[in-house]
């Protein structure tokens, strides 16, 4: 581990290269958030180059940027989708001069199939290319004035690293990726054939071109080099995402009785039904009192995840043992998690990543349970011994893994700074990361 920077060493500027950063609500931006915040203790002066605030689709204030950092905003392109959306907002109807009966299925799926591909189009190499030409420009501007030694990117959005690529084959500067999500190697999605060859094409030029990987967690990382042999193993490394404390609040009122808590979106194959299935059942038989027992669900939920739910807890809603509320705020969130007896995770099959707000649950020293597969966050669940899982598919599972999770302890402020904070408080990770910037940087080549 680096030691803080000494009045002997030398201060390095470093440029990193993010779509979001705060005030935006994106967890990535947070991950960014807390490297800006620590690197300088280690004698990296960070400048972040991210997008305009009028561009981000979500905001969150009460989650400032680090004082002292320095920020190039740009604005981003208009994307062909957005003109023509607009075009077709001002155009006058169109005259319907055919018969009034139901389109034919093949004239449904001929238009489906056009418009799916040119989506696919003028969408690649995601919404957000729009980005690229504008932070391009900026980034030459900025080497103008700043002797930077290292350039950083983080995606998703995967532009980033498209941006920070062009920069190193301009520049030669030492360019770390830094991958939070799968990308096109490991994740296949409904576009068409051709578009995912595309996207693994890019993949593959980022991927051959970073002096550095950063991955965050150890089965994303090893899952990046099976399917990318050709790589030197020293170029992949794990640095996980964190927690901070350096922006203070004050802990919400404790309501009576066990408060259990979720927070986040929930989405895709991160069921829940399965855990509704199992409270209900509990309740039924006696085993637990939901009149003494809050769980709230604090995030948008897709409509089908609770139509498959709604059938078990109608009840337990209507009793006001299960709650579901909309999003509230990075800080709002804080504080109703410090008031919390249990923090729960879905996670489904999600097994190479890591949910950020498991490690804010951490710091909290509030014991998680989690409904997953095995996977990333099972492993971390063990190795930090920070609560307990059931697997998604077994409800009878759920229901005896819940009842060992409302026994389990809260830890101490003194018991989370020994057991988390030389892990992944992002002051610890900053100094990782500090390391890697100083090796690239002094031997021009990868770290040992």
């Amino acid at each position: 581990m680096q030691e803080k920077v000494s009045e002997q060493t030398s201060e390095l500027n470093l440029l990193l290269i993010t779509h979001d950063f705060p005030p935006s609500a994106f967890v990535g931006g947070k991950r960014a958030a807390g490297f800006c915040r620590y690197l300088p203790e280690y004698g990296i002066r960070p400048v972040v180059l991210t997008v305009q605030e009028r561009y981000l689709e979500q905001r969150d204030d009460s989650f400032p940027a680090p004082p002292g950092v320095r920020i190039e905003r740009t604005p981003v392109m208009t994307n062909p989708v957005e003109w023509y959306g607009r075009w077709k907002a001002s155009s006058p109807p169109a005259r319907d001069s055919s018969p009034a009966t139901a389109p034919q299925p093949t004239a449904q799926k001929r238009q489906g199939f056009f418009r799916r591909h040119v989506l696919a189009l003028v969408k690649a190499p995601n919404d957000y290319w729009v980005w690229y030409v504008p932070a391009v420009r900026a980034a030459k501007k900025l080497m103008g004035k700043v002797p930077f030694a290292a350039v950083i990117s983080s995606g998703p959005p995967w532009i980033s690293h498209l941006i920070a690529r062009r920069i190193k084959e301009k520049y030669g500067l030492p360019w770390l990726a830094d991958f939070r999500d799968p990308w096109a190697s490991l994740h296949r999605d409904e576009r068409p054939p051709w578009r995912h060859r595309y996207d693994l094409r890019l993949e593959a030029k980022c991927l051959k071109s970073a002096d550095l990987i950063v991955c965050n967690t150890e089965r994303l990382r090893q899952a990046y080099a099976r399917c990318h042999p050709d790589i030197p193993e020293s170029k992949w490394v794990t640095l996980t995402n964190g927690y901070d404390d350096a922006i203070p609040f004050e802990a919400a009122e404790k309501k009576p009785g066990k408060v259990l808590v979720h927070l986040g979106d929930l989405y895709g194959t991160r069921r829940i039904d399965t855990f509704c299935q199992a409270i209900a059942d509990l309740a039924a038989g006696g085993k637990i009192d939901s009149s003494s027992l809050k769980i709230l669900f604090i995030g948008e939920m897709d409509p089908g995840l609770f139509a498959s739910s709604h059938q078990y807890i109608k009840n337990l809603i209507q009793n006001g043992c299960i709650e579901f509320q909309p999003r509230v705020s990075w800080l709002r969130a804080q504080e109703i998690l410090s008031s919390a007896d249990v923090l729960l995770v879905f996670q489904g099959a999600f097994a190479l990543q890591v949910p950020a707000k498991f490690y804010e649950y951490l710091r909290t020293g509030k014991p998680v349970f989690a409904v997953t597969e095995p996977g990333a966050l099972t492993d971390l669940l063990e190795s930090t011994q920070s609560g307990i899982w059931a697997d998604a598919k077994d409800p009878a599972a759920i229901a005896a893994k819940f009842l060992e999770a409302l026994a389990l302890p809260t830890l101490s402020r003194e018991e989370v700074q020994r057991r988390y904070d030389a892990h992944f408080h992002y002051r610890f990770l900053s100094a990782q990361l500090a390391e890697w910037i100083r090796k690239l940087n002094g031997a021009g080549g990868l770290p040992r």
